[in-house]
């Protein structure tokens, strides 16, 4: 008994899975009605160029040498030190921050260096750490304005 309702079953699944695939419309086809042709202009229609999407330059900021400190909100106020030479960004020091211990350690510790690689205060953001990411960025801002 247990054999017949094992294949029972296994058919009932196999022909459920072949009607389920099959693609086909249980309703019942419309018939097609010609609809009369129009004759269309033949001029082709004038040919667009592809559009290449434009990058603005990033602009080439000369800062003036000197050390510069700056605040802003990450999940708590973080504090840093923007050290300019030779008018680039040559160091980015968190002086303070309390921000939370395990997350933004990768922030702290690559947003700094990106900064200074890129001589640019706007990098991309460490996942998983976006918010103290984003309060590192604004403080070294808000610290280069002194720069400018």
């Amino acid at each position: 008994m247990k054999k017949i309702i094992s294949i029972t079953l296994i058919l009932l699944f196999v022909v459920t899975a072949l009607v389920g695939c099959s693609g086909g419309t249980n309703e019942a086809a419309a018939p097609v009605q010609e609809t009369p042709k129009v004759e269309e202009n033949k001029t082709e229609p004038a040919k667009e160029e592809p559009k290449t999407e434009e990058k603005p330059a990033e602009e080439v900021v000369v800062y003036k040498d000197g050390i510069y400190e700056g605040t802003a909100e990450g999940m708590h106020t973080i504090k840093v030190a923007v050290e300019v030479a030779g008018g680039k960004i040559a160091k980015v020091e968190i002086k303070e921050h309390k921000e939370t211990a395990g997350i933004a350690e990768p922030a702290l510790e690559q947003i700094p260096a990106a900064i200074v690689e890129k001589n640019t205060p706007n990098v991309e953001v460490v996942t998983g750490a976006t918010i103290a990411s984003e309060g590192i960025m604004k403080a070294v801002i808000n610290a280069l304005e002194a720069a400018k």
